[in-house]
């Protein structure tokens, strides 16, 4: 894309053309399951990858109910 600025008194001048990559990555697929659950659950990505930095359960009333700061496949709440 380029800019164009436009002044009062009506010149104009245009910026350089800069070309932009909008690469978005693959986000991981995550499958948890039972759901419902009554407290235990699995956690699986289905990429393989299991580099979380954190995992975050919170309630139905957005209540912060586990936390962990590594992977963890099976959480018992």
């Amino acid at each position: 894309y380029r800019l164009k600025q436009t002044d009062f008194d009506r010149h104009f001048k245009y910026s350089q053309i800069i070309a932009i990559n909008n690469c978005i990555e693959e986000l991981p697929k995550l499958i948890i399951y039972p759901n419902p659950s009554k407290g235990k659950f699995n956690i699986v990505f289905s990429n393989g990858d299991e580099q979380v930095h954190s995992i975050r359960v919170y309630s139905t009333l957005g209540e912060l109910v586990y936390y962990s700061d590594g992977f963890q496949s099976i959480i018992d709440l």
